[in-house]
């Protein structure tokens, strides 16, 4: 299966209103699931440290039930609840591919199968929908897919707000497992962003908790699950684009008259002296020469 497919390549068949109905229960428990999972100490889950990194910190925990690990990976950033769910806007397939353009790196593809929002429902923070998600695998493993029902709503934790975006595997006619991709079962993953409190940041977390539909070794497990969990990080650098892209671009360097880029001598960002064979060049947003 070549990807990313076209656009329109998913033909499936309309639900009945019990159906849908069904669906949205559901996607509402899974919310709650998922918010409950997030919970480090204290919780539903015993989450054990896995890695302490520089950005972020991954934790890991066994469902005992399914026989299955879990992962959580959590980083706080600067920014506001609103800025990280506007970088999070999938109701439809090209928002959702947008989406995984930017924070999805190790998806091959991902559509939207369903939207069960009201035709004249706009709102991005409150939605449910049937999406479907080709996954990379490291090297000499089979891709893996999903099928997931999607639920974005927000939530409240005591006095600070959340928003969850939640995932947990369905069956659906019109899209049956692809050749040469295995098909991963979704238990209840997702991400949530809360309110820190610390003023002007947020919280942020990610929850993997897959059947990959194979035996595979625990190494390749943590490292395959290791690697998703830091696609949180990549978040930060959304915000941090989008906020570029609201200012005004500058059209010249704001400089004294008679002044020219020989006359600085020090690098802006790292403050080192440039030294005789850096090119100098100055940001078009805040005016600094680096």
């Amino acid at each position: 299966m070549k990807f990313p497919l076209p656009i329109d390549y998913f033909q499936c068949p309309t639900l009945s209103v019990g159906e849908t109905n069904k669906f949205k229960a559901q996607a509402k428990d899974n919310v709650t699931s998922l918010v409950s999972t997030a919970v480090l100490r204290g919780g539903s889950v015993a989450w054990v440290l896995l890695s302490d990194e520089t950005e972020l910190k991954i934790y890991k925990a066994t469902d005992r039930l399914r026989g299955l690990s879990m992962y959580i990976s959590r980083s706080t950033v600067v920014g506001t609840l609103d800025e990280v769910v506007d970088v999070f806007q999938t109701h439809t397939t090209e928002l959702i591919k947008d989406c995984k353009r930017r924070v999805g790196k190790d998806l091959l593809d991902v559509a939207t199968l369903y939207d069960f929002n009201p035709p004249h429902e706009t709102s991005t923070i409150n939605n449910v929908g049937i999406i479907y998600a080709a996954m990379k695998s490291p090297p000499f493993v089979a891709d893996r897919d999903s099928v997931m029902l999607e639920c974005r709503s927000p939530f409240q934790d005591k006095s600070r707000r959340g928003w969850c975006r939640s995932l947990i595997s369905v069956e659906v006619e019109g899209c049956p497992p692809f050749p040469g991709m295995v098909r991963a079962h979704q238990y209840g993953s997702g991400h949530l962003f809360l309110e820190s409190t610390r003023r002007g940041y947020v919280e942020l977390s990610y929850i993997s908790h897959v059947d990959y539909g194979a035996v595979v070794p625990i190494w390749i497990e943590d490292m395959a699950n290791k690697k998703r969990c830091r696609n949180l990080i990549t978040i930060d650098r959304c915000l941090r684009e989008n906020r570029l892209r609201q200012g005004q671009f500058l059209t010249k360097v704001p400089m004294a008259p008679g002044a020219s880029l020989d006359s600085f001598r020090y690098c802006f960002l790292c403050t080192k002296p440039f030294r005789l064979f850096r090119k100098k060049s100055f940001c078009c947003k805040c005016g600094q020469v680096s």
